[in-house]
């Protein structure tokens, strides 16, 4: 009885795929006309309007999903730029660090007149803490033909004198030190003075006879005298003409255009003659 009713469930099976894929080639090879076409356009219709609707529910779930799969994408896009953003702002600082540098280096190279003799080009390291002192700490020594008493100076005037060596390093004191003073000449006037340092950073030129004829504007050069510097090299200008009061000299303030509180470069002279070339001479 149950092998009867076996080989009918088999049978009613065999003919139901025979009839599905007969219905399935008739289909493909009915086209766009015919009762098969007929029949797949009314299951569009009856099925479209179920498809919208599922879709229209779907559509938030489908569109949240979409946003947090995307998350992690952003986010890892997002680290990815912020790192090229940071790596970009670096190389434009060194770039500009370099243009600032040249620049330094250009204005040394264009000195005129030249510096005489032989020089060195140093680098600002540090600077001389404390007190009234003003001084810094440059890169080249004895081991470049530095002595004390060295002169150092940039395209804007001088800056100072050696006043202590190491094999590889050097203390400067600058122009604005209180303490000594630089021989000192005002070129339209040819009067001779002393420029000195001050507590305030302010440079003075003292000892200059009460009858000069100084004026705001004139030019100050070294002297010469003294030995510590050669003759001609820049210190500033005239900024102020006030008597004393001894009444023997006159007060003169002096305009330096060198930015004491910026140095980097600076040039050292190691040998040179007792005045300098005229400017527009060659070395």
């Amino acid at each position: 009885m149950y092998d009867r009713w076996d080989r009918r469930y088999r049978l009613v099976l065999v003919l139901l795929i025979v009839i599905s894929l007969v219905l399935v080639t008739l289909t493909f090879r009915a086209g766009s006309t015919g009762v098969f076409a007929g029949v797949r356009s009314a299951t569009v219709t009856l099925t479209t309007p179920f498809q919208r609707f599922m879709t229209w529910v779907s559509s938030p779930f489908v569109g949240t999903w979409r946003f947090l799969s995307g998350l992690g994408t952003l986010s890892k896009r997002n680290a990815d730029l912020g790192k090229q953003v940071a790596d970009l702002n670096l190389k434009l600082v060194r770039l500009q660090e370099l243009e600032a540098e040249n620049s330094t280096l250009r204005k040394l190279a264009a000195l005129d007149p030249p510096p005489p003799g032989r020089t060195a080009v140093a680098t600002v390291v540090g600077y001389v803490p404390g007190g009234w002192e003003r001084g810094l700490i440059i890169d080249v020594g004895r081991a470049k033909g530095v002595r004390p008493g060295a002169p150092v100076m940039v395209a804007e005037g001088v800056v100072g004198e050696v006043v202590r060596v190491g094999l590889g390093g050097a203390e400067v004191k600058l122009m604005t030190d209180p303490r000594g003073g630089t021989g000192a000449l005002i070129q339209q006037t040819r009067d001779v003075g002393v420029v000195e340092g001050s507590v305030t950073g302010d440079l003075y030129l003292r000892y200059v006879p009460r009858d000069s004829t100084a004026k705001r504007g004139d030019t100050i050069v070294t002297s010469g005298l003294a030995g510590t510097f050669p003759k001609g090299l820049l210190i500033g200008t005239v900024r102020g003409v006030a008597d004393s009061q001894s009444g023997l000299y006159k007060d003169i303030a002096v305009r330096s255009r060198v930015d004491f509180r910026r140095l980097e470069r600076v040039i050292v002279l190691i040998d040179y003659p007792k005045e300098l070339p005229k400017a527009g001479g060659g070395r």
